[in-house]
């Protein structure tokens, strides 16, 4: 169709979107999914019609709520996550919701029994993932450090302001949801944690492709920020993570409290990228390295990484990356924003969707009825993205060199 070609004038584009671009990194994967939902969204500026319903949406707000909350608890206490008892944990988490709740939407939650079956179900979810970190926190040595840590303009980081074409930029902001650190000599390693509430895993292909962008931009963000704040220190990734705020499944096999608990919390381990240095690993989960080297046999309930009982090396299910992997990544991550960038003042606007495997750009976007273009008429404008191994992605990336 004529919107899987259209395209906007140089000159319309700048006056559409200003002489800077301050975005989220949201919006560039926005981009990356389908420039005319970009267009659509952040060019005119179009939104769903707001419903008076306890959304999906509202769960994760809700719950990110009830976590920054959860934080300046700790804070006001003076208290670290090791700090507290498991039943401290549990009555602050509910404690937390409720305060949420309040805050988000005031009386309207209150309107019937559905929204207060929903308020118990989302205290019950927060109570097993507050849980889940309390107890990720104490199988490791890692401090919390920012929870919420707002990114703008004002902070001005390098790794976040993009030189554009045409002596334009991008600055972009965001939100981390915790920073995680350990001061180790001269060395100050950085994990980042991000909460969903839905599942989430991160897949190198989609970095590559630039449709997952926001753990990597973080990671660098959260680099530079605490560079800034410990001048003379090395600032080094020791793992991005999503963290899944949810209620681990029931069990159907007779356990005991022990077993229910640890099955418990191996359903709530992150995903994401882990450094694959010893030592850094030893400082995330104790269980899984010892003494500068890795434990065979071992498997971590923190972080996707286990190690085999023969050879004592990572096994295949293991997501880590060196110190070198992680920079290549958010280098490369860096060279996709600018891309992106310079084609939105290009002035692309195609309703041209990725497609990936069974993927789409059309999945879940609201605005079918307005860019008409329907499944049968995807073949013609869908960019299709190849899926690849991670070796390809490095072999790509280091050629690039």
């Amino acid at each position: 169709g004529v919107k899987s070609r259209s395209k906007l004038s140089r000159e319309a584009a700048a006056l559409l979107y200003g002489e800077q671009i301050y975005g989220s990194v949201t919006r560039l994967e926005q981009f990356a999914r389908c420039p005319y939902a970009h267009y659509l969204i952040f060019g005119l500026g179009l939104q769903e019609r707001e419903q008076y319903a306890v959304a999906a949406f509202d769960y994760g707000n809700i719950f990110h709520g009830a976590m920054e909350h959860f934080s300046h608890l700790l804070e006001e206490e003076g208290k670290d996550w090791q700090d507290l008892t498991e039943e401290e944990v549990i009555q602050l988490a509910a404690a937390c919701v409720d305060y949420a709740v309040t805050e988000y939407k005031g009386e309207m939650f209150h309107q019937s029994k559905r929204v207060e079956f929903v308020i118990r179900r989302m205290k019950n979810v927060l109570q097993s993932a507050v849980w889940g970190i309390w107890r990720q926190m104490k199988e490791g040595s890692f401090r919390k450090t920012a929870s919420e840590r707002r990114f703008t303009a004002e902070d001005d980081l390098e790794t976040l302001r993009i030189p554009l074409e045409d002596d334009r930029q991008m600055i972009l902001g965001g939100q981390i949801d915790r920073v995680d650190t350990r001061q180790s000599g001269d060395e100050r390693l950085i994990k980042i944690i991000d909460y969903k509430s839905g599942s989430n895993n991160l897949s190198l292909d989609k970095v590559y492709h630039g449709l997952q962008l926001q753990l990597t931009v973080y990671m660098a963000a959260a680099l530079e920020l605490e560079a800034k704040q410990h001048p003379g220190i090395h600032t080094v990734p020791a793992a991005m993570l999503y963290y899944q705020l949810k209620q681990p499944e029931l069990g159907w096999l007779p356990e005991s409290e022990q077993e229910r608990q640890e099955r418990m919390f191996k359903d709530l381990r992150c995903t994401g990228y882990v450094n694959e240095e010893p030592d850094i690993l030893e400082k995330i989960d104790r269980h899984i390295a010892r003494d500068g080297s890795v434990v065979p046999g071992s498997s971590s309930a923190v972080v996707p990484v286990s190690v085999t009982k023969s050879k004592g090396t990572f096994s295949q299910y293991s997501s880590i990356l060196s110190t070198g992997k992680f920079e290549k990544l958010m280098e490369h991550t860096r060279t996709k924003l600018k891309e992106f960038g310079n084609r939105i003042y290009q002035g692309e606007i195609a309703a041209a969707p990725y497609k990936m495997g069974r993927e789409c750009g059309c999945d879940y976007c609201g605005l079918r009825g307005v860019c008409g273009v329907e499944d049968k008429s995807l073949a013609s404008c869908v960019r299709e993205y190849p899926q690849m191994k991670e070796e390809e992605i490095w072999e790509v990336l280091y050629e690039q060199d």
